[in-house]
């Protein structure tokens, strides 16, 4: 059985989705895509990090049919308030982004500070406002639309903005 997917109408027009109409003729393709798409999303998620999406509106939920557990979960909306949360699949230009040594984007909205671990990342970038990167072992502010690059990957450990 393959897993369900629940596409909020926002969402869905984001990704070029439209209405999920049976008549539709590619919606099992694309269908297909954003599945795989969260597949990649959940496979470097935590329980945390689904827990942290399930609380925003307009979340997008990939689930095991066979256990009924969320495997991978996006926001399609930005966050609001003073809280950092994942933004989904992937970076903006405005969120701070970090990016694993297998080129996985882990984006984040809103302002405030989360804690977690984030393994094997290689690349970090502040996005439109000053972000402080800590990691096991180290340390970072950037500024508004500085990136960097670890000479190897690093766990990452606390993010604020």
């Amino acid at each position: 059985m393959s897993p369900v997917l629940v596409v909020p109408v926002l969402f869905a027009s984001a990704l070029s989705i439209g209405p999920m109409a049976a008549a539709q003729p590619h919606h099992e393709t694309e269908t297909q895509q954003v599945v795989a798409v969260l597949e990649q999303v959940g496979a470097a998620q935590t329980d945390d990090d689904i827990a942290a999406v399930r609380q925003q509106e307009g979340a997008t939920l990939l689930t095991d049919p066979d256990t009924g557990h969320v495997v991978a979960a996006v926001s399609g909306r930005s966050a609001l308030g003073r809280t950092v949360n994942p933004i989904g699949p992937g970076c903006s230009t405005s969120s701070l982004c970090m990016r694993t040594s297998s080129n996985v984007p882990y984006g984040y909205s809103g302002t405030g500070t989360r804690t977690g671990t984030r393994k094997s990342i290689a690349e970090n970038r502040a996005g439109d406002r000053r972000s402080r990167f800590e990691w096991v072992g180290g340390s970072m502010t950037l500024l508004a639309g500085q990136t960097n690059f670890f000479d190897h990957p690093v766990t990452m450990s606390k993010i604020s903005r």
